[in-house]
């Protein structure tokens, strides 16, 4: 099958701006107390921002810090712009594609840390997209890797037709230049970036049955599936009975009190040399 143009499957409608803001609530402080380590900054860049939730939380916690959030897609910018108006410490945001991005005196070298989440894998030139973020970066300043590596998603007990399910949503990627499994590559893409790497790890997001975030985390799952439906069936891997069968398959699975979802979130810093400049 010939591959097509990149883009974000999930779309940017009502209903999966709803998943996505409970999918931060789930994640984003643990995320960020284990990626932010150390960190000081004075100047942030969050690539990929969508809703801004992450550059929020940049910003809360450096209240003088300055930090901007770069969106493609001009929905989630206006979203994430009705924030801005009623927080206290607000973020600044810009439309662009970071794949094209038309660098400016002003912003090249100066963000003590770039950061991208969930943006790689969604993309078809990710080393340019990091090689961009390099420019952006200040010698010495932090880049902030995070993404997924579908692979290794696991469910307990198994699902009738959730293998096969899971292996069309990935191929799903593929069949548009994507790379679903890109969490496990970005320590390389870093170093050949240019970037020193300095540290990676995992941030878990799963649960079982019986812990408090299991139900939202089950929820999440279902939504990614039924939001990248045409995606999913264009892969001709299963019908759409198929598909519908299995998330109900799912819903039934997750009321079992002996259930789990085991799956961690990539992520890899890397520092830029002090040496290098643009």
């Amino acid at each position: 099958m010939r591959k097509q143009t990149s883009f974000y499957i999930h779309g940017s409608s009502i209903a999966e701006q709803t998943r996505l803001s409970q999918l931060n609530d789930l994640l984003n402080q643990e995320y960020f107390d284990e990626v932010s380590f150390g960190l000081e900054y004075e100047r942030v860049l969050d690539v990929g921002s969508g809703l801004g939730h992450i550059a929020r939380l940049f910003k809360r916690n450096a209240k003088k810090a300055t930090v901007i959030g770069i969106e493609r897609d001009e929905v989630q910018i206006k979203s994430a712009c009705k924030h801005h108006d009623h927080d206290v410490f607000p973020v600044n945001y810009l439309q662009g594609d970071i794949q094209k991005l038309k660098l400016v005196d002003d912003l090249t070298e100066s963000f003590d840390v770039v950061h991208s989440r969930f943006l790689l894998e969604h993309i078809n030139k990710p080393l340019k997209a990091i090689q961009t973020m390099v420019q952006l970066t200040r010698p010495g300043g932090q880049i902030i890797l995070a993404d997924d590596d579908h692979s290794i998603f696991r469910v307990f007990p198994e699902i009738s037709g959730f293998e096969l399910l899971w292996k069309a949503y990935e191929k799903s990627y593929i069949n548009r230049g994507n790379d679903p499994y890109i969490g496990k590559k970005l320590v390389h893409l870093l170093q050949k970036a240019g970037i020193k790497p300095v540290r990676n790890g995992f941030t878990f997001f799963g649960g079982c049955a019986g812990s408090l975030r299991f139900e939202g985390t089950v929820r999440n799952l279902v939504e990614v599936l039924r939001g990248a439906r045409e995606a999913i069936l264009d892969t001709n891997m299963l019908s759409d009975s198929d598909l519908i069968d299995t998330l109900t398959n799912i819903e039934i699975w997750s009321k079992n009190n002996n259930s789990s979802i085991w799956y961690p979130i990539n992520y890899a810093v890397g520092v830029k040399p002090i040496s290098q400049s643009v």
